[in-house]
C-alpha cells in the first residue's frame, strides 16, 4: 500500500514530482530523504531510484558473479586485506577486547586463516541500496573465542562495511561517485577502469577525497595470507 506508481513523490512540499526531475531540481533534498530510516523502510522502490539517480538497479551477469564471491571466506579475507593492510593486528586488538564464545558444531578449523587467526565472513547483500554489506569476524580457536566484526562503525549500517560493486568503471565515474554518496557505500570494488579522461591513479584519488576506497579485482586476486 505504500509504494507509488511509478517514481512519483507521494508526500511533502514535492507531492506529484517525479524523482528523475527531482534529481536535477533538488538533488540535496534528495540527499537527505535518502538517509532517513523511515524513508528507506516505507518506499524502498523510490530509495533505489534515487540511489541509481533515476535508472533501473544494476542485474548483470557480471555484477552478480561479483556478488556471490562474497559467500567464500578466503576470498572475504583478502577483500578485507586489501580494504585495511592492518588487519591482521585490527583481529587482535578485536579479539582482546571485544569478544564472544564460539558456538559448539562451528566448524572453524576450516575457516580462511592468517596464522593462528581464523576468519570467518557475514555478508548481506542488497541492504537498503548497498550491494554488499561486508563483515568479517576473527576467531581465536586456542580460547575458542570470536570477535565482532572487524570493520564496525557506529555510521555503518547494521555494523557492517558498505561496498559498491562495479564491474567496469568508465569516463562516467563521476555518476557512481554521487550514487555512493547517496547509498552511504565506503568501498569501490571495480573490475576494470576503462576511462580516458583521468588516469586510473586520478581516478582512485577522486574517489579518495570523498573517502571512499577502491579495490580493483586484481589486487584480491593475490595471495594476501601468507
Amino acid at each position: 500500500m505504500n509504494e507509488p506508481k511509478g517514481s512519483i513523490v507521494p508526500f511533502g512540499k514535492y507531492k506529484g514530482r517525479l524523482i528523475e526531475e527531482l534529481l536535477l531540481d533538488d538533488p540535496v533534498y534528495l540527499q537527505w530523504l535518502s538517509g532517513q530510516e523511515w524513508f528507506r523502510a516505507k518506499f524502498a522502490f523510490l530509495n533505489q531510484v534515487i540511489i541509481n539517480r533515476g535508472s533501473e538497479p544494476e542485474e548483470t551477469p557480471d555484477h552478480n558473479a561479483m556478488q556471490v564471491r562474497f559467500l567464500a571466506d578466503e576470498f572475504c579475507l583478502r577483500f578485507a586485506l586489501c580494504c585495511c593492510p592492518g588487519l591482521e593486528q585490527r583481529a587482535r586488538d578485536e579479539l582482546h577486547n571485544h569478544y564472544w564464545p564460539i558456538e559448539a558444531g562451528d566448524a572453524s578449523e576450516r575457516r580462511a586463516r592468517i596464522g593462528d587467526i581464523a576468519f570467518r565472513s557475514s555478508c548481506q547483500f542488497e541492504v537498503r541500496g548497498v550491494d554488499v554489506l561486508f563483515g568479517i569476524e576473527a576467531l581465536d580457536l586456542n580460547k575458542n573465542i570470536h570477535s565482532r566484526s572487524l570493520f564496525w562503525r557506529p555510521e555503518y549500517l547494521e555494523r557492517g562495511l558498505p561496498v559498491e560493486l562495479k564491474p567496469t568503471v568508465g569516463d562516467d565515474y563521476p555518476a557512481v561517485l554521487r550514487q555512493m554518496k547517496l547509498s552511504g557505500s565506503k568501498v569501490l570494488f571495480v573490475g576494470e577502469y576503462t576511462g580516458k579522461g583521468a588516469t586510473e591513479e586520478q581516478f582512485v584519488k577522486t574517489f579518495a577525497t570523498a573517502s571512499i576506497k577502491v579495490v580493483f579485482a586484481r589486487d584480491v586476486e593475490m595471495d594476501r595470507t601468507g
